[in-house]
């Protein structure tokens, strides 16, 4: 640490001043002015104006996850090469439409590697976001909404997929980052050339061998993009200390937002189409006494007011065990209690946790009720928009076919079939359809977006019943 603090001392004064941090930052990586004085400002902790040698090792040795900027120090040789590739014309950010070429190429790719090696595509871990359409997984990466991705806009994307443990392995994932960004600019030279060949062809036939060869590209690409799904998500699992058990007695979602009703504001008689959302998680710890376990809920409230869509800022609370009833917490540390006791639940527990809150911890939830759980979902970025819709294109095909083989759409004529075969599906979804949070999490399993669990394994058997 000491050689590497005299590195930074570039003037050898024995401290590093904010002159010293621009000039190694600019070897390094592309900061703004106020990213430099916010790294000073995170490192210089006694705010004398110059980096200590005490406080420099504190940094070193604090986390990346506490601070993106420290993830993009740390992280930005092992990510360079790949967004290098992304900004196909070099000119320091990628567009819309660069990252949707190599995002549709990447996508192409593992479904090539599945098909070759059997099986099927596992995105419940996804740190490049491959299972969302090109689109929407753009506009998650542009924090900054400016239609450009950004180096730091590339890392922070990264951040939360890299920076869970220290035990991160970093020389695996540099070479497999290497990897990728090799066989995608290899599989982008290829298609270019394929598709911009002045050779005139006598046939349209397509050369077998051209073929077989850019097979071997694709497949070799997407195993290099699993081994780097792989890599990142090593350690991943193992932060996830916060397990799912049973609510305690009287744990109600419903009663969560009477209580947010009753401690707010008066409704504005303006406003319309209002509604809470609501999540409930456990605590970390306490699993084996689940009756004496404390939960968190979060309330946000959303309304519509002169045509416009808001949502207010969300409310915490903390159910009680001892008297029954949900309670404000404290300002000041409600948000991270919350957000870390979901963090390290985990997504797949998250998501069964959206199911039960919707369903009010009871046993069954309607259609509705499962789409607004599983978009809920989407909205913390537990799972993307395209594989709701995935979901829910699923389940009425199964229904629909389940109702032709046992005879319910012979009634309908021949013509009539897809229209009148949709609405007897349609009304039994919003009517009928009840299913339990359990068997939900196994449909999301069979379709390879969340991983096998001991509390919905047991509804895998009867999965492809739905009547």
């Amino acid at each position: 640490m000491k050689r590497i603090f005299k590195d930074w001392d570039r003037d050898g004064s024995g401290v590093i001043s904010q002159e010293n941090l621009v000039e190694v930052l600019q070897g390094v990586t592309e900061l703004a002015e106020e990213d430099v004085q916010r790294l000073m400002l995170e490192m210089d902790t006694n705010c004398n104006g110059v980096i200590e040698y005490n406080e420099f090792v504190d940094w070193l040795m604090r986390p990346p996850e506490k601070s993106k900027l420290r993830a993009l120090l740390d992280y930005s040789s092992i990510l360079r090469p790949l967004f290098d590739v992304f900004d196909r014309n070099g000119d320091g950010w990628i567009s819309k439409a660069e990252f949707s070429e190599c995002h549709k190429i990447l996508q192409s790719a593992i479904r090539a590697y599945v098909r070759e090696e059997g099986g099927a595509v596992k995105l419940y871990y996804d740190p490049l976001d491959l299972g969302m359409e090109s689109e929407e997984a753009f506009d998650r990466v542009d924090s900054t909404k400016d239609g450009v991705l950004t180096f730091r806009d590339f890392t922070e994307w990264m951040h939360g997929h890299l920076t869970r443990c220290e035990e991160t392995p970093r020389q695996q994932l540099l070479e497999a980052t290497q990897k990728i960004a090799r066989l995608l600019a290899g599989t982008i030279r290829s298609k270019a050339l394929a598709g911009c060949n002045p050779l005139p062809r006598i046939s349209f036939t397509p050369d077998p061998e051209e073929s077989r060869a850019m097979e071997r590209i694709m497949n070799n690409l997407g195993k290099a993009t699993v081994d780097f799904k792989d890599i990142a998500g090593q350690c991943r699992e193992n932060q996830h200390t916060n397990v799912w058990s049973q609510p305690p007695i009287g744990l109600s979602s419903r009663r969560l937002r009477m209580t947010h009703i009753a401690t707010g504001p008066p409704s504005n008689p303006l406003i319309a189409d209002e509604s809470l959302d609501t999540l409930c998680v456990p605590c970390p710890g306490g699993e084996n006494k689940p009756n004496c376990r404390p939960w968190l809920g979060k309330v946000t409230r959303q309304f519509t007011l002169e045509g416009r869509r808001f949502s207010e800022a969300p409310e915490y609370y903390e159910y009680c065990t001892h008297n029954f009833q949900w309670e404000p917490l404290p300002d000041d540390v409600s948000e991270k209690k919350f957000e870390d006791a979901l963090d390290r639940l985990g997504r797949d527990a998250a998501i069964f946790c959206a199911l039960k809150t919707e369903a009010d911890f009871g046993r069954v939830l309607d259609w509705p009720g499962i789409c607004t759980a599983l978009n809920q979902a989407a909205d913390l970025r537990l799972m993307s928009r395209s594989q709701v819709e995935e979901f829910q294109y699923s389940v009425e095909e199964q229904i629909h076919a389940q109702f032709n083989a046992e005879g319910l759409l012979d009634c309908c004529t021949p013509t009539a079939v897809p229209s009148s075969g949709n609405i007897m599906v349609q009304t039994f979804l919003e009517q009928k359809l009840r299913l339990a949070p359990g068997r939900v999490m196994a449909k999301l399993c069979e379709m390879g977006f969340v991983q096998a669990g001991a509390i919905w394994d047991k509804f895998t058997d009867d999965k492809n019943s739905w009547l």
